[in-house]
């Protein structure tokens, strides 16, 4: 299960020009890699796999070989569901 992160500036932030260029630099592919290389973290661009070796690259979530083995999770299943699978999993677990 892929769990999903986000960027965002805020409107009227005083250097949001330079927001946006460090939010394009993060997505290109030699920094996704260069952070999937140091923490087992997935990467969103898919040209990082080209640059990733292929010994570390097997251990990404988000690696070719594994995209019809993901799914990313459904936050809004989980914002509506919440107390009723905590519910589930106490029951389970205390039987």
């Amino acid at each position: 299960m892929l769990g999903i992160d986000n960027w965002a500036v805020l409107k009227g932030a005083r250097n949001k020009e330079n927001a946006m260029k460090y939010i394009a630099f993060c997505s290109m592919a030699a920094p996704q890699a260069r952070l999937s290389m140091l923490i087992p973290y997935g990467f969103v661009n898919r040209k990082a796999a080209e640059l990733i070796p292929p010994a570390r690259l097997d251990r990404l979530p988000t690696a070719p070989q594994y995209a019809d083995k993901v799914f990313v999770s459904d936050s809004a299943w989980w914002a509506e569901h919440l107390q009723e699978a905590t519910d589930a999993w106490n029951d389970w677990l205390l039987s």
